[in-house]
């Protein structure tokens, strides 16, 4: 599997203007399975290996992704 790499604040920009979103937030986990299709346990496994983007934590028990590394992450899936 090919490492993730975060998107540079241009990129993240550019992204979330094409999908019409006016601001970067964090996603919880049913948004990030609606955005990617990927089950938790899959995605748990890709983000151990550095595959797939990395939480944000939230508070003292709570986590997140970034939209925009989620939409970064989806853009280049097969290159």
């Amino acid at each position: 599997m090919k490492k993730f790499i975060e998107p540079t604040p241009e990129q993240r920009r550019h992204l979330l203007n094409e999908y019409g979103v006016p601001y970067d937030r964090i996603v919880r986990e049913k948004e990030r399975r609606d955005i990617t299709s990927l089950c938790r346990s899959s995605a748990w496994e890709m983000e151990q290996n550095e595959a797939y983007p990395q939480r944000r934590k939230i508070g003292k028990a709570g986590a997140g992704w970034l939209l925009s590394d989620l939409l970064h992450w989806l853009r280049n899936l097969d290159r």
